[in-house]
């Protein structure tokens, strides 16, 4: 069980240190009367002023959430809240900011393995998607190491109020900038593939700016069969499969392509490719791909075999292959 203190219980105090932290900040007039309190919520403010979630939050909405701050603390290796849990039950109703110490975000995959997909230490905060979507814990979070874990914990309406909007700014901001993290990355490792060693630098420049870059979560489609194509895709991380009429038929990793098909024939999708781990593609427009295919994707020996191999699997028995193809 955690140790809580909340910051606005009320109590007395002689000691000197509070009546420097009246005098030293126009606290609001309700505050006053509680010197220990004031105290507690000043050292809280201070700290979540170096919190990068909170960076843009004016100083008398920052004082009003550390007033409303309990501290918490929780043993070495002890469990704070439960993957499953709903909010109301304990821990689970609650947005915390660790002040000290670190933990394990643990998540119980489809066979029941448990496994740490994160590590949470000073200033990192945890509980705030389950307050945000109304919905069960996605991980459970546990105490690392020996040493104890302190953080600042708020409850749902406080977070609400005061907390949740600029913890959406602060996803979205971080979201972008990995993106572009890993958009800098891809360009490096797509010079990098085979599959355009022999594009030219000006063309290689045009189709990356054409590109786009997008995870998809394990068991989600990226392309359906029987759906116009649009786009051809190179996987850069996980893993995929391509499944026609319900049959799995390959399975593609990181520098596999897909998607040409449908492009070269104008014809609907003629398979679904679905992650089957989180994946990560680059992805081209059918102008860019056209471009692409004009004299250098199929002038390499090893994609050009893959290609006209993949279209004879599709087209019907006895079709003449289009002239450009022609083995």
């Amino acid at each position: 069980m955690p140790i809580i203190q909340g910051m606005n219980d009320p109590h007395d105090s002689e000691d000197p240190a509070v009546g420097e932290a009246n005098d030293s900040h126009d606290f609001p007039g309700h505050y006053a009367d509680d010197g220990l309190a004031i105290a507690r919520a000043t050292e809280c403010f201070s700290f979540l002023r170096s919190v990068p979630i909170l960076f843009e939050i004016d100083d008398t909405t920052l004082w009003d959430i550390a007033h409303s701050a309990e501290s918490c603390s929780f043993e070495p290796g002890s469990r704070i809240m439960a993957q499953g849990q709903s909010e109301g039950e304990e821990n689970a109703s609650r947005f915390y900011v660790i002040r000290s110490g670190s933990a394990d975000v643990v998540r119980r995959d489809r066979s029941g393995m448990d496994r740490v997909v994160a590590r949470l230490s000073l200033g990192s905060y945890f509980g705030e998607l389950g307050l945000l979507t109304n919905q069960a814990r996605n991980a459970t979070v546990r105490v690392h190491g020996s040493m104890p874990l302190h953080a600042y914990a708020f409850d749902a309406l406080t977070f609400h109020r005061r907390i949740a909007e600029h913890v959406l700014v602060f996803r979205v901001l971080r979201e972008r900038e990995t993106r572009g993290s890993a958009i800098g990355q891809g360009r490096l490792r797509i010079k990098q593939l085979d599959l355009l060693q022999r594009l030219p630098e000006p063309d290689l420049e045009f189709v990356l700016q054409q590109a786009e870059h997008r995870w998809f979560p394990e068991r989600a489609p990226i392309v359906q069969q029987g759906d116009p194509g649009d786009r051809f895709y190179i996987l850069l991380e996980g893993e995929v499969e391509v499944v026609r009429d319900g049959e799995r038929v390959a399975k593609l990793e990181p520098g596999d392509f897909f998607g040409e098909t449908a492009l070269l024939l104008d014809m609907p999708r003629t398979a679904t490719v679905r992650a089957t781990r989180h994946s990560l593609t680059w992805s081209i427009t059918r102008a860019a791909f056209q471009r692409l295919v004009g004299g250098y994707l199929l002038a390499n020996p090893k994609t050009q075999e893959e290609i006209v191999r993949r279209m004879r699997d599709v087209l019907p028995a006895g079709s003449v292959m289009p002239p450009h193809l022609s083995a």
